[in-house]
């Protein structure tokens, strides 16, 4: 066998290229270079068919794109005025005194744990003076939460709507009863009533029913007025009392009851007929009447017998 020639005519002992391939961490090299080559070779394949379907999909986004702008537009909600008020906030937001004040607020936040510290211990203070003057912030928050249960009903949230739609039309209201109290004072100035004459005889009433002797004896009425169950059922109770004590005595109600009905009726029927001159003569005349005449003997019993008592 003759001997190898190298590339540059001298003859060697065998092929440097040979050799080099001959050692395992060329041919690992190799190997992992081919791998690489392989998975390019799978990645360019991959996005050649992207590229292939890739209008297909943008086609399809956008017209999904469109079906929610369409959407949005019959809620009323229109997208080029959202994006001018995007960029418009986003401008605000990048102007440098809102960057200054952003800055102010992430150092606040940073300061954030010994400010929460120590309103803590403001909040535990003044839970501890609370408690001190008898006032329970456990009790307080219970009623608050109940509070605010109540507001959240149905039924109340129902009413809290119709308040608010009643002050939706407050202005008009307003407005109408304005003119009525305009209509008001003009029909009163004609009837010759000076309503400010009598606005500040209201405002001087009102200071004295706001003047200390007054407010002194309207705490008077109240306080009366807290025991007149009291008084009242002390009253009753003395009536009846009596009212027993009367019955024993032979006392008949009924017969009082229709005396004094009888009196009554008398005393209509008298100041119904014209009065009359009366003289000696005439009153010995009337005393003939039988009426006047049992009149007279019922009041002759009545005075022996509370000659009796007397």
């Amino acid at each position: 066998m003759g001997a190898i020639t190298s590339r540059d005519g001298k003859q060697g002992g065998g092929d440097p290229l040979d050799a080099r391939l001959s050692d395992p961490r060329i041919r690992d090299g190799l190997a992992h270079l081919l791998d690489r080559i392989d998975a390019l070779e799978q990645a360019i394949d991959r996005l050649s068919v992207a590229m292939q379907q890739g209008p297909g999909m943008v086609a399809m986004v956008a017209d999904m794109a469109d079906e929610q702008i369409g959407r949005a537009a019959q809620r009323g909600v229109y997208f080029d005025d959202r994006l001018q008020n995007t960029l418009h906030l986003l401008e605000k937001l990048t102007a440098d005194e809102t960057v200054k004040q952003l800055e102010g607020l992430l150092d606040l936040a940073q300061r954030a744990p010994g400010l929460t510290a120590m309103m803590a211990d403001m909040a535990d203070d003044a839970v501890r003076q609370a408690a001190a003057r008898g006032v329970h912030l456990d009790e307080r928050l219970h009623n608050v939460l109940h509070l605010l249960e109540k507001l959240t009903e149905d039924a109340t949230v129902k009413q809290l709507e119709n308040l608010l739609e009643l002050s939706k039309q407050a202005p008009g209201l307003m407005a109408m009863l304005g003119d009525m109290a305009d209509d008001a004072v003009r029909q009163a100035a004609q009837n010759g009533v000076d309503m400010d004459a009598r606005l500040r005889n209201g405002l001087h009433a009102l200071e004295r029913l706001t003047a200390d002797s007054t407010i002194e004896q309207l705490d008077s009425l109240l306080t009366l007025a807290e025991r007149a169950p009291g008084i009242i059922a002390m009253t009753a109770d003395v009536a009846d009392e009596a009212m027993a004590k009367a019955q024993a005595e032979g006392l008949d109600p009924q017969a009082v009851g229709e005396m004094l009905k009888a009196t009554t009726v008398a005393l209509s029927k008298a100041r119904e007929l014209p009065p009359k001159k009366v003289g000696l003569f005439g009153l010995m005349g009337a005393l003939k009447d039988p009426d006047r005449q049992k009149a007279l003997g019922f009041l002759m019993n009545f005075l022996k017998e509370l000659g009796k008592r007397v």
